[in-house]
């Protein structure tokens, strides 16, 4: 459903494309929001001591003070040009998700940076063997992407084989063993770095825990893997907050990492209860602290068109 989405939403796309160009060049409210993203998203944050991670990407300098303040805001929108034609939000992130095999998104991030906005790939293995991957067999598709990335020269936000620890993919719970998902997880980064990628964010993207999940620390590429953490996960009833959904998976990251964490997918229950909940997941963000919040605004998380929700979001990602 989301290709079929995307697809249509490119047509719309180009008629909006020059109309957000103008808003941009009056300018936007005090809300607009605008970051580069991995310079937000990769502050350490408190918790368990581990030894740093190399860095694959220069990033500018912030104070912890700072990063525990600011929360850079992502939508994922098939027609992001629209989105913020309409309401007038400029996110810091968007996510692209993308089936393995197709070609390194080049338009698509060259498209979205010239928005201001870094873009998140999710890379889904979806009828690839994982054993072999994990063993080399499609380094030559591996190769394409670095030389595509090198040639760009753009910073983007990878994420590769997301949701591990739930069963609905072949590379989750069920499908293959902890130890294999690391071993694809490390092999994907090993062979992308060797080839030379060098403006790549690692994401390792979970779904929130519930007794229904793989442990965590199970499925744990290693801090030499990962720059940050996403949480995928929706606030679906009304007494739904963020501690009640992704409390216990902070809690059970932070036992074995300190490395920072986003939420990457996070969708609202539509209701009157919506703008509360979204500006809400602000203020929990801060004092968390995470680094971005990345809202699903696609099918049944739709909130593009509920003002009040618009309102609330923009107002609490500009607050400091």
């Amino acid at each position: 459903m989301r290709f079929v989405a995307i697809a249509t939403a490119l047509v719309a796309a180009a008629a909006s494309f020059v109309a957000v160009l103008a808003i941009r060049a009056v300018g936007t409210p005090a809300a607009h929001v605008s970051a580069h993203a991995p310079a937000h998203l990769t502050q350490p944050s408190p918790g368990k001591s581990e030894a740093p991670k190399a860095p694959t990407t220069p990033k500018a300098p912030t104070t912890p003070a700072a990063a525990s303040r600011h929360v850079a805001l992502g939508i994922i929108n098939y027609n992001l040009p629209y989105f913020e034609q309409q309401t007038k939000i400029v996110p810091a992130i968007t996510a692209k998700y993308y089936n393995w095999g197709a070609a390194f998104p080049s338009s698509e991030v060259l498209a979205n940076h010239g928005l201001g906005v870094t873009t998140l790939i999710v890379l889904e293995p979806r009828t690839q063997n994982m054993k072999q991957l994990a063993a080399g067999a499609y380094d030559a598709y591996l190769r394409q992407w670095a030389a595509a990335e090198r040639a760009l020269g753009l910073p983007v936000i990878l994420s590769i084989a997301p949701e591990a620890n739930g069963d609905w993919y072949t590379w989750g719970k069920g499908h293959i063993s902890p130890a294999l998902y690391k071993k694809i997880f490390r092999h994907v980064h090993n062979a992308l770095v060797k080839d030379g990628v060098r403006h790549v964010t690692w994401l390792w993207q979970v779904d929130r825990s519930s007794a229904f999940t793989e442990p965590l620390k199970l499925l744990w590429p290693g801090r030499a893997y990962v720059d940050v953490i996403g949480f995928d996960g929706q606030l679906r009833s009304r007494n739904a907050t963020f501690d009640s959904v992704f409390g216990s998976t902070l809690q059970e990251v932070r036992a074995f990492t300190n490395v920072p964490v986003m939420l990457s997918e996070v969708g609202v229950q539509e209701g009157p209860l919506q703008p509360e909940k979204a500006a809400s997941l602000f203020t929990a963000a801060r004092k968390a602290p995470l680094s971005a919040l990345v809202f699903f605004d696609v099918g049944v998380w739709d909130f593009d068109k509920n003002s009040a929700t618009i309102d609330a979001i923009r107002t609490a990602a500009a607050r400091k």
